[in-house]
C-alpha cells in the first residue's frame, strides 16, 4: 500500500508543479506592424491574436502623440477565423506616432488587454 500511496502523491506533485497552459489571445501580428514605420497612413488595423476572440466584445482604441483619440470604426473578424479583428480607421492619419490600445475577450472568455506604437511618416 505505500507504493501505491507513494505513486498517487507523485502523481499529484507532478500535476501541481506543471505549468497551466491556458488559454489566453495573446497578439501576434498588427498591421500596421507593432514599432512599424509607414509612408501611407493606414485605412484599417489588423490585429491578429494566437486564439478565437469576440469581436462584439472587442475594444480598440488609436490615439495621437498628444493623446487624442482617433475615430475609429467598429471592429469585425473575419468569418472564417475569429483569431483576425479589423478596424476601420475613419480620418486619413497624417504624419506621427499613433498607439494602438486592444482589449479582447477570447471565445473561452479570458481578457487580454496590450498596446503598441507605429508611425506614419509620407
Amino acid at each position: 500500500m505505500n507504493r501505491l500511496a507513494a505513486g498517487v502523491f507523485a502523481v499529484a506533485v507532478s500535476f501541481l508543479l506543471t505549468p497551466r497552459a491556458d488559454a489566453h489571445a495573446m497578439l501576434d501580428r498588427a498591421t500596421p506592424r507593432v514599432g512599424a514605420v509607414v509612408h501611407a497612413p493606414p485605412t484599417s488595423i489588423t490585429l491578429e491574436f494566437s486564439e478565437g476572440v469576440e469581436a462584439a466584445l472587442a475594444h480598440v482604441t488609436l490615439s495621437d502623440s498628444h493623446g487624442a483619440a482617433v475615430q475609429l470604426g467598429r471592429a469585425s473578424s473575419a468569418t472564417s477565423d475569429k483569431r483576425i479583428l479589423s478596424v476601420p480607421v475613419k480620418p486619413a492619419l497624417t504624419a506621427g506616432t499613433y498607439t494602438v490600445t486592444w482589449r479582447v475577450v477570447s471565445v473561452d472568455s479570458h481578457v487580454t488587454q496590450g498596446d503598441f506604437k507605429f508611425t506614419v511618416r509620407p
